[in-house]
């Protein structure tokens, strides 16, 4: 019997289906369709049949897109950039004030 080092496997992209399910309501994301066509917005709801997205960065006063299953090539949820930099920005704040506290021996 031979040990040898197993390589993990390349994740390989969840199929739009399983996708959409994973992905939180009013989360951005961006479809690509089987024409090449992308559609990004924020996702307002999954059913049997597609998705509605609400396209654009701004939800209001824009008209829900239904993009069925059948017409899409691909399916990602984008990231949060705005909420990570707050995060971040959170994180150097809270260490700024606890440096400058202990520099000033409180």
């Amino acid at each position: 019997m031979t040990m040898g080092l197993a390589l993990p496997a390349m994740a390989e992209p969840l199929a739009p289906r399983v996708a959409a399910a994973q992905t939180p309501d009013l989360a951005m994301v961006e479809i690509v369709l089987t024409s090449g066509e992308k559609v990004e917005g924020r996702l307002y709801g999954v059913t049997r049949e597609g998705v509605t997205v609400i396209p654009g960065k701004q939800a209001q006063a824009i008209a829900p897109v239904i993009v069925k299953f059948d017409d899409m090539k691909s399916f990602k949820q984008r990231p949060a950039v705005f909420k990570n930099f707050l995060a971040g920005f959170g994180v150097v704040v809270t260490f700024g004030v606890m440096a400058s506290a202990v520099a000033l021996g409180m």
